[in-house]
């Protein structure tokens, strides 16, 4: 069975993926353990909570290392001028393989001298770790970090203003609205956040609709350049949004408001070179058994 846990906290960086399945680590009373053993417990991840030294050893196994897309593994020997040469592939590529194959390349135990399996470089990819929403982080930071907040209209001069007292105690943040005359509208203070959505409720009076949310925060990641900025609309006749767009180059990311299709250019020009040029299946030899 494969472990589906996150990145740990218990160093200030994470490890490099360079694990090893038949790395050894001290288990109870000193007997040695392999990460290939670790990895198929089902209490992995108590383990390597209560061992740092299965931390250490199988980083990749303990979700302790951050995957790299460019990180290298060997998938097997090829001839090149009579000479058998490893062949290496990305963690990249081997994203872009299908489930059939990333058990196949994930599986493997065995790779010569210091290159790295599958496994032990691309512990995201092959299922045993789960990745970082690096997106879903930056609009954390967002919130953690940002006391003051406005946004201006030059056409009509119109302007927001929101204020976020921070604490962990008891957060608090309000906000107002300025037309272009300086006449002001509250649009609530602190209710909550919803996911990546600050509420604020008991705004100024407003007898067009019953409410308890006068206005929201939204904030939102894109990947693609020029869109991101602050935007103000009123979705409502007595409620607003104030909406924040950052940006994040994180394609994985499930926030951004611009992804990339599996049939695109690149993927789909594989695809077909695959399908009419497959590779062969990995030869094993008898010493490599």
């Amino acid at each position: 069975e494969s472990m589906t846990c996150s990145i740990k906290s218990y160093l200030t960086q994470p490890l490099v993926c360079n694990e090893k399945p038949l790395n050894t680590f001290s288990w109870k009373d000193g007997e040695e353990k392999t990460c290939k053993w670790l990895r198929n417990r089902k209490q992995t991840e108590k383990i390597c909570d209560e061992y740092y030294t299965a931390r250490y050893a199988c980083p990749s196994t303990c979700c302790m290392c951050d995957e790299d897309p460019m990180a290298t593994f060997f998938r097997r020997y090829v001839e090149v001028d009579g000479v058998d040469v490893p062949e290496m592939k990305t963690c990249k590529w081997l994203s872009t393989k299908t489930p059939e194959q990333h058990g196949k390349f994930c599986n493997k135990n065995f790779a010569p001298g210091d290159l790295k399996t599958a496994s032990g470089a691309c512990p995201v990819t092959c299922g045993f770790c789960e990745g970082r929403d690096l997106c879903q982080e930056a609009i954390d930071d967002f919130f953690a970090t940002t006391t003051y907040l406005d946004w201006y209209d030059p056409k009509t001069y119109a302007s927001v203003y929101l204020y976020n007292y921070i604490t962990d105690d008891y957060p608090y943040a309000y906000m107002y609205y300025y037309d272009q005359y300086g006449n002001y509208k509250y649009l609530g203070y602190y209710q909550g956040r919803l996911e990546n959505t600050l509420m604020l409720g008991s705004g100024d009076y407003c007898e067009e609709e019953e409410r308890q949310i006068s206005s929201k925060l939204i904030v939102e990641t894109t990947s693609a350049l020029g869109m991101n900025g602050t935007y103000f609309s009123q979705s409502s006749p007595c409620s607003y949004e104030l909406k924040v767009v950052i940006f994040c180059e994180d394609s994985t990311n499930t926030n951004s408001t611009n992804t990339t299709s599996s049939w695109s250019g690149r993927n789909l020009v594989q695809k077909v070179l695959e399908h009419f040029y497959p590779q062969p299946e990995d030869e094993i030899l008898d010493w490599q058994k």
